[in-house]
């Protein structure tokens, strides 16, 4: 009996399970005839660059989809299109880019524009076959939701803006949502809007924030990014974060899906509302401005985001930074109930021995990856009889994640998935087929011909840690992985065209430039470790690794790394698949040098090093990483660096 309990292995199946009416599906699918999430703000923020109730024209090249609700004159755009565009009378299109920018998600990019009525001539005719005659969505209905929506981002917000002079303080550490009444700003003077409280631009990746203006009525506002003056305008207002320019900090973002600064898949929270404004004018803008019954003139520099208006004439290089990432679950009902969910096949699923099962590459019919809406969907775990093969249900077992027992050793089960709440058909069936087996290796009892692809991915649902790294082609770097002796180590590269990595950490960059992700995996007994690596290759990049020799009287697997922090920048230990429920602490060796807070943030005090050690309790098990700070007074910021490890 104490056998088989010490046998006992305890899978988690993490199941991102499938939704038709919540993916994103690829010009090679059957386009959507209608758009299958909410009209709220986020949404549209998320799948277009943008969302215009009356006439459009852009003049300048704009990476992202758009929808408007009258004339539409386009110059080039569609390179991160995401979601089939809408326009109720094409006038123009110089140009639907087809060539997708590297890093968008396999499954996501459309090439689909809708519309109502065209001009003779408006569409070169190679782009006809990308031009489909329909209502894509309800642009009157889906604004009268907006114009709510904004007016409820001004009224609820709790932050209150300090002035001195023409500075304008907005402290996102005290609030996250700050109102501006008109009141607060200089007519006809200069304002600058200054954002502390957070260190960079990263910070807004991960949780919204908000200033909204209000009182502005028929008054017009100039919002600057160029750092240009005037005084033509009844309210003159630039941005700055912590006394930088706003347009330089935002660029900065860390993103594994980065195109040039064209496509940043982030997840850009940051949202500029003006509920009630009629006549705007920006010179650039990083952010997303929503002004719904506004009138808006862009005139140079660089759009960073997305813009919700009544009317658009702009003239900038627009460059698109999604609210949500795209491909990332929505938490909402799609505006057309009607709809139903497709019934979809998926990729086997065989489980290895003491190691958790994460089921995350969902396929529909057409191959294409989708997302769950995870509250129109009923789910039921069953087990297979290997004599009549016959599934049967598991009691109880009713929810997206399913902890098997010892009774279900060697045994396959997937998980059922019907449509509720007004939604028909089956979501899918003969979907997740997972085989245990106690004896140490992959089951071979079930099959499953449904899939022709085998997606397999060694990046499991544990405590990881994660660090961004630029090489140059044909670079190599080692990662430095601490008690490796007896532990079974494996690896994997989302794209070994740009780079590859060994079971030893050796990672090789190819010729070709670009974006992948390297994970590599270390269990040993019950301690287990995760590294990845945002990988991105580079022309002309020098080598920027240092060597640092490190002791450690740690015994078990982990991976120790080294940062060089300037003393006037903070740095954020980043970490993946942490449950809400963990127990995670940061300890610093030396507070006098560095101190770190509950939330991983290494705040330098002095220079010097301090090695700061994180630990993570979750499900049982504990995680333990190291990092290495040392703190300077000059020199820049690194990337992932090289640690000499001395035993």
């Amino acid at each position: 009996m104490n056998a088989q309990r010490k046998r006992k292995t305890v899978f988690v199946l993490a199941v991102v399970l499938l939704c038709s009416v919540v993916g994103m599906i690829s010009a090679t699918a059957k386009a959507a005839t209608t758009y299958p999430h909410s009209y709220t703000i986020r949404n549209f923020l998320s799948d277009y660059q943008y969302v215009v109730k009356g006439d459009m024209t852009l003049e300048n090249h704009t990476v992202g989809g758009v929808v408007a609700g009258g004339n539409v004159s386009l110059s080039t755009f569609g390179e991160a299109m995401v979601m089939p565009s809408y326009g109720k009378n094409v006038t123009k299109v110089v140009d639907l880019n087809a060539t997708k920018y590297d890093g968008i998600p396999a499954g996501y990019a459309s090439n689909t524009f809708y519309y109502q009525t065209m001009v003779d001539g408006a569409v070169p005719g190679y782009l006809t076959g990308s031009f489909v005659q329909g209502e894509f969505l309800k642009v009157n209905e889906a604004f009268d939701s907006l114009y709510s929506e904004s007016e409820q981002m001004a009224l609820t917000a709790t932050g209150t803006p300090e002035k001195i002079g023409n500075t304008i303080t907005v402290d996102f550490s005290k609030a996250d949502n700050y109102k501006l009444d008109a009141s607060l700003l200089t007519k006809g003077g200069n304002d600058v809007v200054n954002i502390i409280g957070i260190h960079s631009a990263d910070d807004f990746t991960r949780k919204e924030y908000r200033i909204s203006f209000t009182g502005i009525n028929d008054s017009t506002l100039f919002f600057d990014n160029m750092w240009t003056s005037s005084s033509s305008y009844d309210y003159f207002v630039r941005f700055t974060l912590n006394g930088n320019p706003f347009e330089q900090v935002m660029k900065q973002i860390s993103t594994e899906n980065y195109a040039g600064g064209q496509y940043v898949n982030a997840g850009l929270k940051f949202i500029i509302n003006l509920p009630d404004a009629k006549r705007l004018t920006t010179n650039g803008l990083s952010g997303h401005l929503v002004a719904p019954r506004a009138d808006l003139t862009i005139d140079g520099g660089a759009l960073e985001g997305g813009i919700i208006a009544e009317r658009v004439n702009a003239n900038v290089q627009a460059h698109f930074y999604p609210y949500y990432p795209v491909g990332s679950p929505r938490d909402n009902t799609p505006a057309d109930k009607s709809l139903q969910i497709i019934e979809t096949n998926v990729d086997k699923t065989e489980v290895l021995v003491n190691q958790t099962a994460i089921v995350d590459t969902i396929k529909d019919q057409d191959g294409n990856l989708v997302i769950v809406n995870m509250e129109n969907a009923d789910f039921q775990w069953q087990v297979k009889d290997p004599v009549t093969g016959q599934w049967s249900d598991i009691p109880g077992a009713v929810t997206p994640e399913f902890v098997p027992g010892a009774d279900l050793d060697g045994r396959e089960i997937r998980c059922r998935v019907t449509g509720k709440n007004g939604y028909t058909g089956v979501v899918y069936d003969n979907s997740v087929v997972c085989s245990f087996s106690s004896k140490g290796g992959i089951s071979k009892s079930g099959k499953n011909s449904t899939s022709k692809n085998n997606n397999k991915s060694v990046e499991l649902k544990i405590p990881t840690i994660v660090m961004k790294k630029v090489m140059g082609p044909k670079m190599k770097f080692k990662i430095k992985l601490l008690n490796l002796k007896g532990a079974k180590v494996s690896c994997e590269s989302t794209n070994t065209k740009i780079a590859t990595i060994s079971k030893k950490g050796l990672m090789k960059a190819k010729k070709k430039t670009g974006k992948c992700r390297l994970t590599i995996n270390v269990t040993k007994g019950k301690h287990r470790i995760q590294y990845r690596v945002n990988l991105v290759v580079r022309k002309n990049c020098k080598k920027n690794y240092s060597l640092y020799k490190y002791k450690t009287n740690y015994k078990h697997p982990s991976v120790s790394l080294y940062k060089l922090v300037p003393k006037n920048k903070t740095y954020k230990i980043k970490l993946k698949h942490v449950d809400k429920k963990a127990k995670v602490v940061y300890k610093s060796s030396n507070k006098k040098v560095a101190t770190v807070n509950k939330n991983g943030k290494v705040i330098p005090k002095r220079n010097g090093r301090a090695d700061v050690t994180i630990t993570v309790a979750q499900n049982g098990v504990k995680y333990r990483y190291f990092v290495v700070v040392r703190v300077t007074e000059t020199d820049k910021e690194s990337n992932t660096s090289y640690l000499k490890v001395i035993k």
